[in-house]
């Protein structure tokens, strides 16, 4: 437990982002129509932190305090296709413990 710092690091062409939530079980989360989740419908105190938008080629950093305990770890962007194509439904999700 403490601070956590993680460095994101988009080496494909599309545009990612990374959410944290505290929790374990990501098909606990609530989705939308799209299948992304809905941020403000998360759990009270769940939400932890991101890291904004990153374009292809790009990376970023951020440090966040964490307790110990169960987190999430998904990109929450929605490509604009027919139909839409959710990140966080298509895998781009994972869990970590924090000890």
């Amino acid at each position: 437990a403490g601070s956590l710092e993680i460095v994101a690091k988009n080496q494909g062409g599309d545009v990612h982002n990374l959410l944290i939530v505290k929790g374990d079980d990501p098909t606990a989360l609530p989705v939308d129509e799209d299948g992304a989740v809905i941020e403000d419908d998360l759990p009270e105190d769940a939400f932890i932190g991101k890291i904004a938008v990153l374009a292809g080629g790009t990376e970023d950093s951020a440090s966040f305090d964490l307790d110990a305990g169960s987190y999430i770890l998904f990109c929450n962007i929605v490509t604009v296709l027919t139909p839409p194509e959710s990140h966080f439904a298509l895998g781009m999700v994972s869990t970590f413990t924090v000890i």
